[in-house]
Parts: structure tokens; sequence; C-alpha cells
């Protein structure tokens, strides 16, 4: 999707689900994305439960999705109560629009979730942590077609792999996987320019760090989870997989 676009589609969709409607009584469980002034039509039914053949023990939840804050972020209403999910184990680049700072992939992230949910029903599944410390659901976001949606995301090359144990369910079977495709293909944000030589080192896209010397190490800088390319002078990327600092 063209940059343009994506940034268009996304500022669109978040301006319009900035503010939660009061239900309608005669149409429980209705959408959000249309505008409130816009009558709204029959509610899409809720999908039957899903069945996933490559992982037939899955067990979810199915939500309604309210909102898109950003591209791993959802506003959802389980059984008419409103409650916001983070997708676990995935993290995209920063959008906030009040602030005005938005790091790259960050519109277009938020775009393909906004695409995703267009239904707009996820199937939520639960790992070994329920909530964050933000009392957020830490969630895996199954698509009615039988995708996973955090997996997508890294497959797209619109988020890194950011896991906090023992919340790693998926890590080797989905994620690193999609993570890699992403990475050979050079989607995403693993299609970052390196960064011009100067106060900031190229291999290090993104985000600028200078140069050693002097040898920094990743308690003395402020980025994580950030794309390291080779020769990596600061070594920041230990385990050779392409990503910085992820502790």
């Amino acid at each position: 999707m063209p940059r343009l676009a994506a940034i268009a589609l996304v500022c669109l969709a978040l301006t319009l689900v900035a503010c939660e409607p009061e239900p309608d009584p005669a149409l429980p469980g209705t959408a959000t994305f249309e505008p409130t002034q816009t009558p709204t039509s029959a509610p899409t039914a809720t999908p039957t439960p899903l069945v996933v053949p490559s992982y037939p023990e899955l067990v979810c939840t199915w939500a309604e999705v309210a909102e898109v804050t950003d591209g791993d972020t959802l506003t959802v209403r389980i059984d008419g109560e409103i409650d916001r999910v983070r997708f676990i184990g995935v993290d995209t680049p920063e959008i906030d629009l009040r602030g005005g700072g938005v790091e790259s992939f960050g519109m277009e992230a938020a775009a393909f979730v906004v695409a995703s949910v267009a239904f707009p029903y996820v199937c939520l599944e639960a790992d070994f942590t329920d909530r964050d410390d933000f009392d957020r659901l830490l969630r895996y976001a199954w698509l009615p077609d039988g995708r996973l949606l955090n997996e997508e995301l890294l497959r797209q090359g619109l988020a890194l792999i950011n896991t906090f144990p023992p919340d790693v369910r998926h890590l080797e079977s989905r994620y690193l996987p999609a993570q890699e495709a992403a990475r050979q293909a050079g989607l995403g944000v693993w299609a970052l320019e390196p960064t011009p030589e100067g106060q900031c080192d190229p291999a290090y896209p993104g985000v600028c760090i200078p140069s050693p010397p002097p040898d920094l190490d990743c308690g003395e800088i402020a980025f994580r989870r950030f794309i390291v390319r080779p020769p990596d002078p600061h070594r920041f990327d230990a385990d050779g997989n392409g990503v910085g600092c992820e502790g």
C-alpha cells in the first residue's frame, strides 16, 4: 500500500472511531467505524467458532472491534462490555496523533490493522498473563479467515517480535518464521534505508546512534528493538536476529 494512501486510511479510521457512541438498543453490538451522524446498518453476524487446521486446539473468544488505537492495540466489545487489548509478543512503530509523533511505518501498521478488522470481529486467544500493567487484555487476535493478526504484522514487516516469557506460545512456530520472511524480503521496517554516515551510524537505520568510540551498550541508549545492520559496531544485536536491544 503506498505510504500516502496508508496514512490517509488510518487517519480517517482513527478519526471516525475517536468518540464511542452510545450503543443503539435496537442494534446491539454494532460497530463504530461509521460517523455517528450516519445511520447504522444492521450488525454483522458473529462468526461461527473459529477453526484453524494447523492449530486445532485453539480456544478463543469472539470480540467486536470498536476502535483501532494503533498497530498493536484495540478497543473491543465483549458481551456488551468495552475493554482494551494489547497484542501479545509484537511491537509496532509508535503512532500518537495527538502528540504529533509518528515513527516510520507506524501509520502503515495501524492502516493494516484497520483493513484487517473491517469484519469487525476478532477471536481473542489468551496465553499465561491476562493483563498488562495498563490493565489491557493481553491476547493473540485471530481473524475470521484463520490468520493470526499478530503474525501477519510481523510477516508484513510492520512489527518486531517483543516477547515476555511465559507468553511465548507462538514464538517458535509462527513469530520467528514470519519475521525472518519479512527480513529476507526487505518488507516494512526491514526496508528502512541506512542512516547517512556522520553523527548517526548507518548500521542502525531508523534511529540515531553515533559510531564508536565510545563503545556503547544497551543500558547507555534510549532505543529498544531497533533494526541492526552488519557490522553492528556496538554489538547491540547479541543473538544476530537483526533486532538490537531486545531486553
